[in-house]
């Protein structure tokens, strides 16, 4: 079975392994997130919170793609320019790929598939939210786009937010539950991967 985590350190710093991607694809062993990157001297990835296998950046990677090896010297996955990226990790491929955040709608909420903006927090740049007014089903989730591009997304289910390629994928449920006519407000957390509704 696959773990459902993929784990970082010295994306911000090395004290531990608060940062993690979640799977998305077992097939290919595929984990995906996005994470506030602030790193002086690159970060690592481990298949486990442990420090005894890490895996780093081949010779020839760039700080926004590349391919992955065991890292059993020195050497890290070079940073990217301070700010908040798409990390997708393929571990069947040995693979990952950084996209910059531009920005962050969401869509399908309500049966409406204009795209609506979210607000980035203050306080943690992996959070955003948007207020919204229940108004009827939704049938087919909801999905949240990056840099308005359809087929770079996060759906997913259960509270628990998914990297998706196309727009086949599923998006993410919760909101029928609500009352018709309140007001609530939508967190996302892309850095933890979770989703969550609250009433205003």
């Amino acid at each position: 079975e696959a773990e459902q985590y993929l784990y970082f350190s010295g994306v911000i710093n090395w004290n531990g392994f608060d940062d993690y991607l979640t799977l998305y694809d077992e097939s290919s062993l595929s984990y995906g997130g996005a994470h506030w990157v602030d790193s002086e001297w690159g970060y690592r990835a481990y298949p486990q919170p442990d420090w005894s296998v890490a895996y780093k950046a081949s010779d020839d990677a760039t700080p926004l793609a590349g391919s992955l090896v065991i890292a059993e010297s020195d050497g890290n996955i070079p940073a990217p320019e301070k700010g908040l990226y798409v990390m997708d990790f393929k571990l069947k491929d040995m693979t990952y790929e950084l996209t910059p955040v531009h920005t962050v709608t969401f869509t399908g909420l309500n049966d409406d598939w204009s795209e609506h903006v979210m607000i980035q927090s203050e306080e943690n740049p992996e959070v955003f939210t948007a207020e919204f007014i229940k108004e009827k089903e939704t049938p087919w989730g909801v999905k949240v786009l990056i840099n308005n591009n359809w087929g770079l997304f996060f759906g997913g289910g259960d509270g628990i937010l998914r990297l998706g390629h196309s727009d086949a994928t599923t998006g993410f449920d919760g909101d029928n539950a609500l009352i018709v006519g309140e007001t609530y407000i939508l967190t996302i957390d892309l850095g933890k991967q979770t989703y969550s509704y609250s009433l205003k």
